[in-house]
């Protein structure tokens, strides 16, 4: 316990974690888009343009797609998410903690210094994808006011009420939250294995464009052959793509309709096989 507070305590004193956490906000308003006119606009082109700005605010339904948080085909998001996660905690993991790590072991043991050094790191992607994502709701909402805000078209003829709406707005930026948590564990395990901070801070975000890159080309094949799309296997092993993990929750619930936090003990599983891997790295000392 001592040791998962000294790296708290580590993390959330560094600046790049809030920086990351400035930067995360800003990096949302370049993935989601919505139709003015037939026309596909970025958060960036509405505000910055008189004529479409007065025509969104008069649509108070037409902000819904800057809270869908539908980012996972969007290239800029998948390597932000990688980038901005793993780099803060990668960092004060290389440039602090492994430093004591003889001296912690001796104190404790395997199991707890790896499971506060991963847990640690995973507190710190969550909680910087979650303030991201809240100072980017908290702005888009201030510029429209409207509970239809919280969530996109589709969800509005789900989910009725606007308390419902807002409930699936917080399942999905958990959903995002929880792969923003895994990302840094993943990074800091990787460094274990290769001893290189550089590689172990881009591998992730390779994986993640590679895999924004792939997806559309799996969901044509998916798609062509309708024997394919009823396939159940085939409609979980799309999601189990790493850019598709942050709208597995949505995915359950609309392909599958299956509950939605089966999503989290997917990803719950994800975690515990990179700690038993950072465990393992950890007992080779």
């Amino acid at each position: 316990m001592r040791l998962f507070c000294r790296c708290l305590r580590e993390k959330f004193t560094s600046p790049l974690t809030y920086i990351a956490a400035a930067l995360f906000a800003v990096l949302c308003a370049f993935g989601p888009t919505f139709p003015i006119d037939e026309e596909n606009y970025s958060f960036f082109d509405v505000v910055f343009n008189s004529e479409l700005f007065s025509g969104a605010i008069q649509n108070p339904a037409s902000s819904s797609y800057l809270m869908a948080c539908k980012f996972s085909n969007s290239e800029w998001y998948a390597i932000g998410l990688a980038v901005l996660t793993a780099i803060p905690a990668l960092y004060t993991y290389v440039k602090s903690i492994e430093k004591v790590q003889n001296f912690a072991l001796i104190r404790s043991n395997y199991k707890s210094f790896s499971a506060g050094i991963v847990f640690a790191a995973f507190v710190t992607g969550f909680a910087i994808t979650l303030a991201g994502f809240l100072i980017y709701c908290g702005i888009v909402y201030l510029i429209f006011p409207s509970f239809d805000s919280f969530a996109d078209p589709i969800y509005q003829m789900m989910y009725g009420d606007a308390a419902n709406r807002l409930f699936s707005l917080m399942k999905t930026l958990l959903n995002h939250a929880f792969v923003g948590g895994i990302i840094p564990v993943f990074a800091i395990t990787l460094y274990r294995f290769i001893r290189s901070d550089f590689l172990a801070a881009t591998i992730p975000m390779m994986i993640m464009y590679i895999s924004v890159k792939v997806i559309p080309n799996y969901r044509e094949w998916f798609s062509a052959v309708p024997e394919r799309s009823q396939n159940p296997f085939l409609s979980v092993l799309g999601m189990l793509f790493p850019s598709s993990l942050t709208g597995m929750s949505t995915s359950l619930e609309t392909s599958l309709n299956a509950p939605f936090w089966i999503a989290y003990i997917v990803l719950g599983a994800f975690l515990f096989a990179i700690y038993l891997l950072f465990y393992k790295s950890v007992k080779k000392v």
